[in-house]
């Protein structure tokens, strides 16, 4: 009997919690959560209480109502209803300030279920209809979500009018739901090796797999990676806090989820850091590390580093060192870049790379300040993944615009590119479709950047060393700053046979604008619903989409 009393309740609570009134025939899905216990008479959030606000405005990023219930047992006096609704509105205006798109209404009800008294009751409305997540109209657009942590790196690349900086992990879930659109059997695709493309001969870098021959080619960074990062002071560079640990936390947690976040196979990555600088009797810039050091001139900096932490660390299971300078230290001592293997006492680590001190002091570019400039160069450091620009800066006419602003190896405003997760082994075999350039297909991929063994990607050979790519772009992960006309289903061709900075293309459906979008070249690439591209003789078309990804066809011309 007891049992039956607390489903009625129950039942009347979602009965009695009406929400304001909505458009007839509109369809939503409805998202609850219910926030902590308040104490006593309080009527302000305590910071889990907000940390549980921040996290359903995230969860539910393209949310059209948001409401906040104040709840009040039913046998309480009326005042306890001025109360529950301060509370509610609290809790209404918090959202507000975290997404001010949000139309948000804190009202207050009675209840008969005893454990939902004194509580408020977050209830969010999304339009089913919708198949994409962001809400912002411009990459530029103010990130009101920043951590406290890069709040001072968000401040000054406002001052110097550069755009937002993706500094968090938006993680969710895949959406529920799937397509209507009459998919392919898996039995017409090519075994997924034809799809891994090799490097070509005229690249000096990777663009593709390796091949046989390039045993040298380390995935690194990636899901097995080992970091080891070597703290740096010296008399013209001196370290002010001595704990590096406190003034780079903030960077190498957000490389570790990064990291956890894009490998959908699983990971064991591990970042090691000493609690202190290692000091170094020379001054650093006598060293002149630049951005591209010549061997020469890293043999006398590795061999001092060394001498001084190679004695206190052990190596052993380490696949990359992190030189590290501290921060306020001049921008021109230290620069960020390659810096080769390194042999230690445990023995030899295949790849190692610089990484400037934080300074914001009289800066005119926070470029290498930025997260995603830190992976970026890591790269080129490790796994030797090359840029993707195309002609540019260097072509006016921009004959040849690569991926636009489309991935970590471009202009560093997104992650990386679904082949480069393959690639490197953040994704399996089994989440590629490859296919057969002869033959007709349509095929559902998920979001590349939400985490999860799922058919991610798309693979069509078109020749010993091409190819063209296709992958479902959301507004999530690390992406969760592109505005909605960037989602959709992204086109790219890959040419591995190609000189450094050219063979990656990303091809767009509409006229884009290069120069004149200063914050994101070639936004509006990915296909929307409808939209289709022609390219090395196939037609690519998108048939259907959702917060589940895209629904694509692909259509050999006769």
């Amino acid at each position: 009997m007891r049992k039956v009393i607390a489903l009625v309740s129950s039942l009347l609570l979602v009965a009695i919690l009406a929400t304001p009134a909505q458009s007839a025939g509109a369809k939503y899905s409805v998202y609850q959560k219910t926030l902590a216990t308040f104490s006593s008479s309080a009527t302000t959030l305590t910071s889990q209480q907000k940390a549980q606000v921040k996290a359903t405005v995230e969860a539910n990023p393209t949310a059209e109502k948001f409401i906040c219930t104040g709840i009040r047992y039913y046998d309480q006096p009326m005042s306890v209803n001025i109360t529950v609704r301060k509370r509610a509105k609290a809790a209404c205006e918090y959202a507000k300030q975290l997404n001010p798109a949000l139309s948000t209404w804190f009202q207050n009800k009675p209840t008969k279920a005893r454990s939902y008294a004194g509580k408020v009751l977050l209830t969010v409305k999304t339009a089913t209809s919708t198949a994409y997540y962001s809400n912002r109209t411009s990459y530029c657009q103010e990130d009101l979500s920043v951590t406290p942590e890069f709040k001072r790196l968000a401040d000054v690349s406002r001052e110097l009018n550069y755009c937002s900086i993706p500094t968090r992990i938006l993680d969710v879930p895949l959406a529920s739901g799937s397509p209507e659109t009459a998919l392919s059997p898996s039995s017409q695709s090519l075994p997924v090796s034809k799809c891994k493309i090799q490097n070509g001969p005229n690249t000096q870098a990777f663009l593709g797999f390796p091949t046989p021959s390039q045993t040298y080619f380390r995935p690194h960074p990636g899901p097995t990676t080992v970091f080891q990062v070597i703290p740096l002071s010296a008399p013209d560079a001196p370290a002010d806090s001595n704990s590096p640990i406190a003034d780079y936390r903030h960077y190498f947690d957000l490389m570790k989820q990064w990291i956890t976040h894009n490998s959908d196979q699983g990971t064991n990555v591990e970042i090691r850091i000493p609690e202190t600088y290692f000091e170094l009797e020379k001054d650093l810039g006598s060293y002149e590390i630049e951005h591209k050091t010549e061997p020469a001139k890293r043999v006398p900096f590795i061999r001092d580093v060394l001498g001084v932490a190679d004695p206190k660390i052990n190596f052993t299971g380490v696949n990359y060192i992190i030189f590290l300078a501290p921060p306020g230290s001049p921008q021109s001592l230290f620069e960020t870049g390659p810096m080769g293997s390194v042999q230690t006492q445990e023995g030899n680590v295949s790849s190692s790379n610089s990484i400037r001190g934080l300074n914001f002091t009289g800066r005119t570019t926070i470029r290498q300040e930025q997260p995603l400039h830190w992976f970026h160069e890591l790269y080129h450091g490790g796994a030797w993944i090359d840029d993707h620009y195309g002609n540019y800066p260097k072509d006016d006419q921009l004959s040849d615009v690569g991926m636009g602003s489309w991935g970590l190896m471009t202009r560093v405003k997104t992650d990386l590119i679904a082949f480069a997760k393959w690639q490197l082994g953040f994704m399996g075999d089994s989440q590629v479709h490859c296919l057969d350039k002869t033959k007709t297909s349509t095929l559902w991929i998920k979001p590349s950047q939400i985490n999860g063994d799922l058919e991610k990607l798309i693979v069509i050979p078109t020749g010993q060393y091409t190819a063209v790519v296709i992958e479902s772009v959301r507004a999530v992960g690390f992406n969760y700053l592109l505005p909605t006309k960037s989602e959709g289903a992204l086109v790219y061709t890959i040419d591995t046979n190609s000189e450094h900075g050219k063979g990656y293309n990303v091809i767009t459906p509409r006229p884009s604008s290069w120069k004149a979008v200063r914050d994101f070249y070639i936004a509006d690439a990915p296909l929307k619903l409808g939209d289709s591209v022609t390219v090395d003789g196939l037609t690519i078309k998108l048939e259907e989409a959702g917060l589940w990804g895209d629904v694509v066809s692909v259509t050999p011309q006769r």
